[in-house]
């Protein structure tokens, strides 16, 4: 397994939840409490962790339609996702802070975890590829790996979103976007 690769795509896939973390320990850090921010950190990495495999499934139910294709097609899907990190990541800097409100409901984390991890989804299709997890014992450590880090990430998040405010939160998901697509071209070159 190639541990640098797993570590890059760990830190670029934690990157929307370490920005969201950010972004909740900033406005509401007089009323937000540590272990609510537990509570959250967490949430976001069982889902970083969890949607891997699910991804991982589908492209496995598809895989004669990709057969030939697996380095082409992580490169493609890294690159994809990267570059929608960075896009959303400068959108979001143009939208106004007065549109942020504390979230105080599990429901609202829930649907936070749920939307930071979209892009963890799409990566299963491209992780065994880029971390050369060829069974799925190898995928289930690398995707504990993503959990743990994600888990890691957000805590250290809120924390800084106390300490810092929102400003800082944008430039970690463009900085993930673009180990993401270090990693594609990575994977292109060197495959």
């Amino acid at each position: 397994m190639d541990t640098a690769a797993l570590i890059m795509i760990s830190v670029g896939l934690a990157a929307d939840a370490f920005a969201v973390s950010v972004s909740n320990g900033s406005v509401d850090s007089k009323s937000g409490t540590y272990g609510r921010y537990i509570v959250s950190s967490a949430l976001f990495g069982f889902f970083q962790a969890f949607m891997p495999i699910l991804g991982w499934l589908l492209c496995r139910l598809g895989q004669y339609f990709t057969s030939g294709f697996e380095d082409f097609l992580a490169f493609a899907l890294l690159m994809f996702i990267g570059g929608k990190m960075i896009y959303d990541a400068i959108l979001d800097m143009r939208a106004t802070v007065e549109a942020q409100k504390p979230n105080k409901s599990l429901k609202i984390t829930l649907l936070l975890a749920l939307a930071t991890s979209v892009d963890a989804f799409a990566s299963g299709a491209a992780l065994p590829a880029a971390v050369n997890a060829d069974t799925f014992l190898k995928l289930l450590c690398s995707v504990i790996c993503i959990g743990c880090v994600t888990f890691v990430l957000s805590c250290f998040g809120h924390a800084m979103g106390k300490k810092l405010g929102e400003r800082f939160s944008y430039r970690a998901e463009i900085f993930g976007g673009c180990i993401l697509i270090l990693l594609a071209l990575r994977i292109l070159i060197f495959s």
